[in-house]
């Protein structure tokens, strides 16, 4: 018989029959679940990620063409204002 830590454990050849072997292959079984677990759940956030930064690529996209749609309606009021101030300027210069 084997003393480990003051608790008495059976010779090699009970051993396969002992509580601690059905404990550690309990354990393994546990472990060998967790893992499988933790994996899917990895892949769901990773698929979660994906889906995620796609939307944001598309909102991106939208939003700099809404920008540059923008940057080109400023464009038109200053050249319009700009005309604008031009024509005053000669009509006035005219009636003078």
């Amino acid at each position: 018989m084997i003393v480990i830590v003051g608790m008495p454990m059976l010779d090699d050849e009970d051993q396969g029959h002992s509580c601690v072997a059905e404990l550690r292959t309990s354990l393994e079984l546990l472990r060998s679940e967790m893992i499988c677990k933790m994996e899917d759940q990895k892949n769901e956030y990773e698929l979660r990620l994906d889906a995620q930064r796609s939307h944001m690529v598309q909102k991106e996209g939208e939003m700099r063409t809404e920008i540059d749609e923008l940057r080109a309606q400023v464009g038109d009021v200053y050249n319009y204002k700009h005309e604008k101030t031009t024509l005053q300027n000669k009509i006035y210069n005219y009636i003078r």
